[in-house]
C-alpha cells in the first residue's frame, strides 16, 4: 500500500470461501467507502493472500447495478 493512501475496504474475518487455485481459505474483503466515480461495483468480494486471486460474487453487486439488471431484463420479459 502506497505511503498517505487510504484502503476503501476492511478485511470481515472468517467468512471467506475456499480459493479455486490454490485451496486455501480466503478472506473476505467489504468496502468501506462508495467510490466517487462508479455506481456499478461490488460491496465484498474474496482476496486469497497465497496466490492474489480475486473472486466476485453476483450477490454482492451494488444495488443500482442489481436494479438495472433487473429492469432490463423486465423490459426484455415484455
Amino acid at each position: 500500500m502506497k505511503k498517505g493512501k487510504l484502503r476503501s475496504y476492511a478485511v470481515v474475518s472468517g467468512l471467506g470461501e475456499e480459493c479455486p487455485k490454490c485451496r486455501e481459505k480466503m478472506e473476505r474483503r467489504k468496502r468501506i467507502k462508495k467510490p466517487e466515480t462508479k455506481t456499478y461495483f461490488f460491496t465484498e468480494w474474496d482476496y486469497c493472500p497465497s496466490c492474489s486471486h480475486v473472486q466476485h460474487y453476483e450477490q454482492f453487486k451494488s444495488v443500482v447495478w442489481r436494479e438495472e439488471e433487473n429492469t432490463r431484463s423486465f423490459f426484455r420479459s415484455l
